[in-house]
């Protein structure tokens, strides 16, 4: 399950990169068109270059920046692997799905912890009664 939750954070992680190259792609061509359409009278040449300017930052500043912090996120997870948060996530789902049963798991992980708490006592009580005798 774990493994589930960790394989969906990937693919969303992925799907994200898709969306940042196909905005970057689509933000690139624009550029391309812009810069060709260079206008001829001096007097909108500063405009132009404006324009030309702010797409260019908003490529290189903002959809850039995030495709690069995806990627980087994207590969640091999938180093890691399904650690223990995504254990807890698969704990939280199962929840979700089955809240009975899984009360009913965490009643015997009680009732398991405590034999083994009483037979650690009883454990130690019997050697301080050996060490006494």
């Amino acid at each position: 399950m774990a493994q589930e939750v960790f394989e969906n954070d990937l693919r969303e992680i992925l799907e994200k990169i898709q969306e940042c190259k196909e905005l970057s792609s689509k933000l690139l061509t624009k550029i391309e068109v812009h810069k060709q359409n260079k206008p001829l009278n001096p007097f909108k040449i500063g405009t132009w270059k404006k324009e030309l300017s702010e797409m260019v930052n908003l490529h290189n500043n903002n959809i850039k920046v995030k495709w690069e912090n995806l990627l980087l996120e994207y590969k640091s997870k999938e180093n890691l692997g399904a650690n223990y948060t995504y254990y807890e996530k698969a704990h939280t789902q199962l929840f979700k799905q089955n809240p009975d049963e899984y009360k009913k798991i965490q009643e015997f992980q009680k009732e398991i912890a405590e034999n083994e708490r009483q037979e650690s006592i009883n454990k130690a009580a019997s050697r301080q009664n050996n060490k006494e005798r």
